[in-house]
């Protein structure tokens, strides 16, 4: 679920994190995080018990980027084209990263595919696979083609999304005060990993449904759309 870090940091407690939470739950087992989410994406994450061969076998895949990750993201605004791909190197700070600029600096390489699922008053559903997992990825190349998460406090505008962020002034005047929050926490979701078993040799594609969190927002924005919103509101 989204809020749950994967690992402990200077101002978090270090039994609260995901990793220690599971060797809690599963003690004497070796278990050790493959790939990482940010605190507030949701979705599908991998973790090693022990390691050896199969370890070895899914890091050489990952490395000939034969592992799927797909995800989906809420964003702003509607990409034209409607599929695409960023090909495009970040930088390789261990902060917060950034497109660079080939003519004057040298980034670690960067690949993600994007494809629009549903459009919006404003908004947009994105699919979207990446090859490479640099930190923050997705996040920044979608702001660096003009349309970043639609809550994203550091590489976007809002750190929260509310009502009146999705509906025009003029069009609420049954709403009086009501602002209500449709989401706020970053709307990423990793919906599946498709990969290869390091020990049986098939193919393995894993899903997480869509948190309900994220569920309500795309009601809601769906609610606009089809001009329907204060019977979406008034639902218990």
């Amino acid at each position: 679920p989204p809020g749950i870090a994967c690992l402990g940091g200077a101002f978090q407690d270090n039994q609260s994190h995901l990793l220690a939470i599971l060797r809690n739950a599963h003690p004497g087992k070796k278990l050790e995080l493959f790939h990482r989410l940010d605190k507030d994406t949701s979705g599908v994450l991998m973790l090693l018990k022990g390691n050896g061969v199969p370890q070895e076998k899914l890091l050489e895949d990952q490395k000939q980027r034969r592992l799927e990750k797909w995800y989906l993201a809420l964003v702003e605004g509607v990409p034209d084209p409607r599929k695409g791909t960023v090909d495009t190197p970040l930088s390789a700070g261990k902060q917060l990263r950034r497109v660079v600029n080939p003519e004057r600096e040298q980034g670690v390489s960067a690949i993600t595919h994007y494809a629009v699922d549903e459009e919006f008053r404003g908004f947009s559903l994105l699919s979207v696979r990446i090859e490479t997992g640099r930190m923050h990825q997705i996040r920044i190349h979608l702001a660096s083609q003009g349309h970043p998460l639609a809550v994203d406090g550091t590489y976007g505008r809002c750190r929260t999304l509310r009502l009146f962020d999705c509906v025009p002034k003029g069009e609420r005047p049954w709403a009086g005060n009501r602002n209500p929050l449709v989401i706020g926490r970053v709307p990423l979701h990793a919906r599946c990993l498709k990969f290869r078993h390091p020990v049986t040799g098939k193919d393995v594609a894993i899903e997480a449904p869509v948190p309900p969190d994220l569920e309500r927002a795309l009601a809601l924005l769906r609610a606009i759309r089809e001009g329907r919103l204060r019977e979406e509101l008034e639902k218990k």
